[in-house]
């Protein structure tokens, strides 16, 4: 399957929206079926390597397109660069992956143990997260 890497990206967001629920102190991971949640992790796991690269790739860019602060510690996009930096981002999000073989997905019955959880996502991470885990027959 061919898939762009931005739909990854954002995809794996999508799953940790699953995985985690939104505090006021931070993330914090949710009451899961076991089943799922190891499916979950294994979907990660998965594409590790993909994501591993992209954010090699993404600080990279930072530091072309960036400037290091007073202490030498953080680098950031000043204003009149940002526009070349997006520009250089969305090139590389739209980087094609030819994904071999089959990864985990979630089948129907784990599917519907989570259909019900108030999940804070975007559309964004839900067409992501449904083209590449989801069951064919949820898409």
């Amino acid at each position: 399957m061919v898939v762009k890497l931005g739909t990854l990206v954002v995809a794996m967001d999508g799953l940790d929206s699953l995985v985690y629920e939104k505090t006021e102190t931070g993330p914090k991971e949710r009451k899961l079926p076991f089943n799922v949640r190891l499916k979950l992790s294994k979907m990660k796991e998965f594409f590790s390597t993909e994501l591993a690269e992209y954010e090699k790739s993404r600080v990279e860019l930072v530091k072309k397109h960036g400037e290091t602060d007073k202490e030498g510690n953080n680098v950031s996009v000043p204003p009149g660069k940002y526009e070349f930096f997006i520009a250089d981002l969305d090139k590389l999000l739209k980087t094609e992956l030819d994904i071999p073989g089959e990864w985990p997905r979630l089948t129907e019955s784990e599917f519907d143990s989570i259909a019900e959880v108030d999940i804070d996502i975007t559309e964004a991470q839900i067409v992501g997260v449904s083209r590449l885990f989801l069951p064919e027959t949820r898409k």
